[in-house]
């Protein structure tokens, strides 16, 4: 919980420095505007998900009860399946990509 709550911290910083910045955007091109628009959608957009997220939370605690609905139990299977294989092909990766690098220097 620490750790999320310095993380909260932080995003409470870089939002009041944003806040500052964004009153003074004089002198940017009306094509940047519409590029900071759209980041601006997505950020808002992001914390939509993090509020849902934070109710989600307070709500099992209120409650005392937490149920992880099936598409995140699936994500967490298919996440650890995933480090499984990339465990076990990471190495050989490894291996071939400075196997090439050295065929490659000894080819100079």
């Amino acid at each position: 919980m620490e750790e999320i709550q310095n993380k909260l911290e932080t995003v409470n910083d870089l939002f009041n420095n944003l806040n500052i910045l964004n009153n003074q955007q004089e002198g940017i091109s009306d094509k940047d505007k519409l590029a900071l628009t759209i980041k601006y959608k997505i950020f808002s957009d992001n914390l939509d998900t993090i509020i849902e997220n934070l109710t989600d939370l307070t709500q099992d605690l209120t409650d005392r009860k937490s149920i992880l609905p099936e598409n995140i139990i699936n994500l967490c299977y298919n996440n650890r399946k995933v480090d499984e294989i990339c465990k076990e092909f990471y190495p050989l990766i490894l291996l071939s990509i400075v196997n090439k690098n050295f065929n490659d220097q000894r080819n100079l």
